[in-house]
């Protein structure tokens, strides 16, 4: 895809609006915790005159009303069994039981433990909020990534090799032509893993003390106020340079999560 600087919404061309299409099909399609399909299949069935209707109301600057119209419903979605082994004031008897019968194994398990089921909010929003996610991503999201060190691993985005002879540590473009917007998920972890255990290995060999922390943040990207994205003291400090246009997309995003 050439692509022009834009500068202005009249600048912005329907073959933007594909190529965000065909990321955010490509994303929602891996996306497990919402059935999203049926809803792709029936907006690529005129894919023509949604991507038409959907940039002339962009061109004429509705950016701020097609996010609000857009916005879904919040839905709950299974995220997992806590179990808490039942203590009745006599010492349980040590051992494991399985049981090949899912109905059995349940009612064993309800028995002898406290269950607490755990939930996760989430959007469940149109089509057209996911392809005017995936435009922001392929016009001005990809510049936030690209400050971001090596340190962080998950959900970066799609890139071209760097250029033969560039050095140490710079990325490559971003790939705005790829098929989804993300790198997979688990050669990223296992980077992470294995230069952890790595650190590790290094100081034990030098017969140093090691102690290792493994976190979790409870809801960590549920706590973030999204109205970061738009300041513009933060843009200053991770060095990001965004257009007037720019600005005001991230700002109308922002506005809606």
């Amino acid at each position: 895809m050439t692509r022009t600087t834009i500068e202005s919404w009249a600048d912005l061309q329907l073959a933007e609006l594909f190529y965000a299409f065909r990321k955010a099909k490509a994303d929602c399609y891996f996306e497990r915790s919402l059935f999203l399909a049926r809803e792709f299949v029936e907006y690529e069935a005129t894919l023509p005159d949604n991507l038409t209707s959907l940039l002339s109301r962009l061109q004429s600057g509705q950016i701020a009303e097609m996010l609000g119209e857009n916005l879904g419903v919040p839905r709950l979605v299974t995220k997992k069994l806590a179990v808490k082994p039942r203590v009745d004031g006599e010492k349980q008897p040590q051992g494991h039981g399985f049981f090949s019968n899912p109905q059995r194994a349940f009612q064993h398990l309800c028995a002898s433990s406290d269950l607490t089921p755990e939930f996760r909010l989430v959007g469940d929003f149109p089509v057209h909020m996911h392809v005017l996610s995936a435009l922001w991503i392929n016009l001005v999201g990809h510049k936030f990534d690209a400050k971001l060190s090596k340190s962080a691993y998950g959900s970066r985005l799609r890139r071209y090799r760097p250029e033969p002879g560039s050095p140490e540590g710079v990325l490559g473009k971003y790939h705005a032509e790829a098929i989804g917007s993300f790198q997979p998920y688990f050669g990223p972890y296992r980077k992470w893993r294995e230069r952890g255990l790595k650190s590790i290995r290094d100081e034990l060999s030098a017969e140093r003390p090691v102690i290792a922390v493994t976190m979790d943040l409870a809801s960590y990207y549920h706590r973030i106020d999204p109205a970061f994205m738009a300041n513009s003291k933060f843009h200053d400090y991770a060095g990001i340079e965004l257009t007037a246009w720019e600005k005001e997309f991230t700002l109308a995003f922002s506005d809606a999560m």
